[in-house]
C-alpha cells in the first residue's frame, strides 16, 4: 500500500522566485569560540559518542537496537549567512523572507548500524549546528544503496516514477537520538511534479554510551 505522509505538487509551467541566502564560510579551530557563543569542541564533547536507540521498520512492531556513532574529522567551519540581494532580474519578491541564521559546520563520520544487520552504514557528512546542545542532518541516498541487508519495499518503489532514500538524524544533549528513514517518491504528470515521503523506519530517544 502506498502510504504517503507528505505530498506536494507544483506546476511545471510556472516560474517562481525563491528566497535565498548568501553564505560565507570561515575555517574554525575546534576549540575556538564562534560568533554563536560556543565552539565546535563544546558540541563534540557530547556528540562524539555511540548513541543508542531502537529502530522499528514501518509495518513491524518489534525493532532492533540501533547504534549511531559520531566521530569528528577534526575540522569545522563557521557559516555567516545574509539574505541574498536582489539580482536585478525583476522577479517577483517572495512573500516570505529567507531565514538566514548563522551556524557551524562540523566534518564528522557517522556509523549507523543495527544489531540484526539490516543497516551497517558509514557516512562522511558535513553536520550543520545552530545551537550547542542539538544537531540534525539529512542524508540523501540512492535506492538500493544500503550496505546492510535492508532493501526498500519493491511495491512502494514501483509506485514512484523516480525515487530516492532520505535518512534524517536528530541529536540532543541529554535527550538521546531520534530520526526517520524515508522513501522520497516523485510522480510526474503532463502538468505537475508531485513529491511525497513514504515512512520506512524510525527510532526515538535513546541513551548515550
Amino acid at each position: 500500500m502506498f502510504a504517503l505522509l507528505l505530498f506536494a505538487a507544483c506546476d511545471t509551467d510556472v516560474e517562481g522566485a525563491y528566497a535565498a541566502c548568501d553564505a560565507t564560510r570561515t575555517d574554525l579551530a575546534l576549540d575556538e569560540t564562534s560568533a554563536l557563543g560556543f565552539s565546535a569542541a563544546e558540541v563534540l564533547l557530547w556528540l562524539e559518542a555511540a548513541h543508542t536507540a531502537t529502530l522499528v521498520l514501518d509495518g513491524e512492531s518489534v525493532g532492533s537496537e540501533l547504534t549511531v556513532t559520531v566521530t569528528s574529522a577534526g575540522t569545522a567551519n563557521f557559516v555567516d549567512q545574509e539574505e541574498a540581494a536582489d539580482d536585478g532580474s525583476g522577479a517577483e519578491t517572495p512573500a516570505i523572507a529567507a531565514v538566514c541564521d548563522d551556524y557551524l559546520e562540523l566534518d564528522v563520520g557517522i556509523d549507523f548500524a543495527t544489531a540484526d544487520g539490516a543497516f551497517a552504514e558509514h557516512w562522511d557528512v558535513v553536520l550543520p549546528v545552530e545551537q550547542v546542545a542539538a544537531a540534525q542532518v539529512s542524508i540523501p541516498l540512492e535506492v538500493g544503496a544500503f550496505v546492510g541487508s535492508y532493501t526498500e519495499p519493491a511495491a512502494q518503489v514501483a509506485e514512484c516514477d523516480t525515487s530516492r532514500v532520505q535518512v534524517d538524524l536528530y541529536f540532543s544533549e541529554g535527550g538521546g537520538i531520534s530520526g526517520d528513514v524515508w522513501l522520497v517518491c516523485e510522480k510526474t504528470t503532463e502538468d505537475t511534479v508531485s513529491e511525497g515521503l513514504v515512512p520506512l523506519g524510525s527510532w526515538g530517544d535513546g541513551e548515550e554510551e
